[in-house]
């Protein structure tokens, strides 16, 4: 197979699925994702998310492995924020 030469378009995907306590926990995060996941930051990367019951599905596409590893790190970093807020909201409320 070989690497790609100039004129061809490599592409690096990455796929997360992330199973929540509940539906409600996973539509959450669903709706706070979605949005930055309809203006990626750079050209270089692209990503997409959706939600099954209990599991979001995020999916992030590359045409490096600097934009991927960036781009990773983003939404790894907003899932994790997004799930320790809905924690702290359960302690504040129970």
């Amino acid at each position: 197979m070989g690497l790609p030469n100039k004129k061809e378009k490599l592409e690096i995907e990455f796929t997360l699925k992330l199973n929540l306590p509940s539906r409600k926990h996973a539509e959450i995060i669903y709706e706070a994702i979605k949005p930055e996941t309809l203006t990626p930051p750079s050209y270089r990367s692209r990503a997409s998310i959706s939600v099954e019951d209990t599991t979001i599905t995020l999916r992030i596409a590359a045409t490096d492995f600097t934009s991927l590893r960036a781009a990773v790190n983003s939404f790894l970093k907003l899932l994790k924020v997004s799930k320790e807020l809905i924690d702290n909201l359960k302690e504040v409320t129970t």
